[in-house]
């Protein structure tokens, strides 16, 4: 179970709102794919890993190689974030349905607000 306290607070010398973000457990920063399956996911859910594939590398062909390679490297990804508490998966027929938790939401705008 992961633990996150989150403050919010107006920094009246700046516009832009602060948003600080502590672990109680260690999570260690997950790495730049992993975020770039969470903003996949931020924009919406998706309904099967191959749906998640096309929406990241749509040059990617079923049935190559390197799209078998790319299958096998984001269930390594999901697994992490799933770990982490970060994305929820139900399972429908041979498919994988793909969303992300509260969780995963507040630290995917945390990462957005924090880059600003």
């Amino acid at each position: 179970m992961i633990t996150i306290i989150i403050v919010a607070f107006i920094d009246f010398q700046s516009p832009k709102i602060s948003i600080i973000m502590t672990l109680m457990q260690a999570i260690k920063e997950i790495n730049e794919e992993q975020m770039q399956i969470l903003n996949v996911l931020e924009e919406r859910r998706v309904d099967s890993v191959d749906e998640l594939i096309s929406r990241l590398k749509p040059e990617f062909k079923k049935e190559t190689k390197e799209y078998t390679n790319e299958r096998a490297r984001l269930s390594h990804h999901l697994k992490a974030l799933g770990n982490y508490g970060f994305i929820n998966s139900e399972r429908s027929g041979k498919n994988v349905k793909l969303s992300l938790s509260k969780i995963g939401e507040i630290y995917a705008k945390g990462k957005e607000i924090n880059e600003m």
